[in-house]
């Protein structure tokens, strides 16, 4: 299409898109810039270069890109989340908060995280009012709130956060990292000089073979460093995957809850459960721009990411209201294309028709999802030469692919959200939003859907309101939420020993 039409930005702007999703990082680079030589004015030819730029180590030309890009579409929430991302310094943290102040709820919230890392928060108040002003939820509001420390505090997590941004940047360039326990030492020293004290011997790191390892961030962790922080309402996650950097995180409690025994699919694991608040420091991929992280499963701790989450269903609330007066037009979106019954790759908007009149709870399906790979963990994970076959059983039987492995781990954990959680509903609509995308998680949800489907097909008389002569993925939304929860129930109970 670039060399049949090579003065149609859009047709560069899809090369560029798959590129960069295949890694393809110079090459999808020089597609963004042709797109922007074409069409200055297109804010996804500046947000794709951002991200590229980025990947490359070129920071300046990431930002300038994230700049065009939100200053293109103000109200956008990907290029909003862009210009933070590519921010970096305090000087273009500081204009990219100004330049935040004309944007919608997203870009205020996004405001005021970053007036409140520069050490402003009066102005960090005035852009949360902004965002109440413009449709904020309470939720989104309360989990941008910023929460002033100590200045001994501070100092130790401005420190931390400049130093950890220095390391993923020399990573980045060249591929080397120092160990995770160098680096507990360096946050160990950092602390002690800080806050003036003085912190008990270490305690062990964690470590689990072709995985990575993890300092126990649990509240009875044997780290000091990481108790004294859950002292001061604060959870501090230090860990290594294999192949990455050392990374930590730090951010504020909100809710902390057990240790508490969680079973899911006949296996039972204990783990605590924290629920963050203001993140004042991520990992590596989503400092890179990789997103934002709503959940996550560490060791014996299930981590529930309150801003993201709020985000996350902020963003669907205002879709659905958005779309409600299309609601009709959506409903008609079905059609009868010359496709197998079976097909799953056209779904003509079911995903949006599944969550009208659904209940959201973003936060609470994040939760069971994440306790489901606690689950696999336990089943797959090597530990001190424990269910070592079982991991190489699952790596054998998914072509001894790590794609096919997480693909699978993440489909386990989605299913189980839809058989367990509170709104199978919408946490079908995610597997379907996804048909046709890329990504570990897109291959998962797809088996998901495909296996829906297959199960409605063998025995049509149980699902009277779907035509089994009609595309059924297009029909999904026809089925309610009980259906749903006893259809994921079943897949669940014959998957178990896959």
């Amino acid at each position: 299409a670039c060399a049949l039409d090579p003065g149609d930005a859009l047709n560069w702007i899809g090369w560029g898109r798959m590129l960069h999703a295949r890694g393809r990082f110079g090459e999808a680079r020089a597609a963004f810039e042709t797109a922007v030589s074409v069409a200055p004015g297109h804010p996804s030819g500046w947000y794709g270069l951002s991200l590229c730029a980025q990947r490359l180590g070129e920071d300046e030309l990431a930002w300038e890109a994230a700049r065009r890009a939100f200053v293109g579409a103000p109200g956008d929430e990907q290029a909003t989340r862009r210009l933070v991302g590519a921010s970096g310094t305090d000087a273009r943290k500081q204009r990219a908060a100004r330049l935040l102040g004309s944007g919608g709820v997203r870009a205020q919230l996004e405001a005021a995280e970053l007036w409140d890392e520069l050490g402003e928060p009066e102005r960090a108040t005035v852009a949360i009012e902004r965002a109440r002003a413009l449709g904020a939820t309470e939720g989104e509001r309360a989990a941008a709130r910023p929460q002033r420390h100590d200045p001994r505090m501070e100092r130790f997590i401005s420190r931390l956060r400049r130093g950890m941004e220095a390391r993923y940047r020399h990573f980045r360039a060249t591929k080397e990292s120092e160990d995770l326990e160098s680096l507990r030492g360096w946050v160990r020293a950092l602390y002690e000089e800080c806050l003036k004290t003085k912190l008990e011997a270490p305690g062990p790191i964690e470590s689990w073979s072709f995985v990575g390892a993890l300092v126990d961030p649990t509240i009875e962790s044997r780290e000091p460093v990481v108790r004294a922080l859950a002292d001061r309402g604060l959870l501090l996650i230090l860990g290594q995957r294999a192949g990455g950097p050392a990374e930590a995180m730090l951010g504020d409690v909100v809710r902390r809850e057990g240790p508490a025994k969680v079973a899911s699919r006949g296996v039972t694991v204990e783990r605590e459960a924290v629920w963050l608040g203001k993140r004042h420091l991520s990992g590596y991929v989503e400092w890179l721009g990789g997103g934002d992280v709503a959940g996550l499963a560490l060791g014996r701790l299930i981590l529930v990411d309150l801003p993201a989450a709020a985000k996350w269903e902020g963003e669907l609330r205002r879709r659905r209201a958005a779309l409600e007066p299309y609601r009709a037009a959506i409903a008609r979106q079905q059609a009868l294309p010359d496709q197998p019954l079976d097909a799953v790759d056209d779904p003509a908007g079911v995903a949006e028709r599944l969550l009208f009149d659904t209940e959201l709870d973003v936060a609470a399906e994040v939760l069971v999802h994440e306790d489901a790979h606690l689950v696999d963990a336990k089943r797959y994970l090597p530990e001190d030469g424990k269910r070592l076959w079982a991991g190489v059983g699952l790596a054998w039987r998914r072509g001894l692919s790590a794609t096919n492995v997480m693909a699978y781990l993440e489909r386990n954990a989605q299913l189980a959200a839809i058989a367990e959680g509170r709104t199978p509903r919408a946490a079908l609509a995610v597997c379907c939003a996804s048909l046709g995308g890329a990504g570990v998680h897109a291959q998962g949800y797809r088996e998901i859907v495909q296996e829906f489907v297959r199960r409605i097909l063998a025995d049509p008389a149980r699902y009277p309101a779907i035509d089994s002569q009609r595309l059924v993925v297009q029909q999904l939304d026809k089925l309610d939420a009980d259906q749903i929860r006893t259809l994921a129930i079943s897949i669940q109970r014959d998957w178990a020993g896959d």
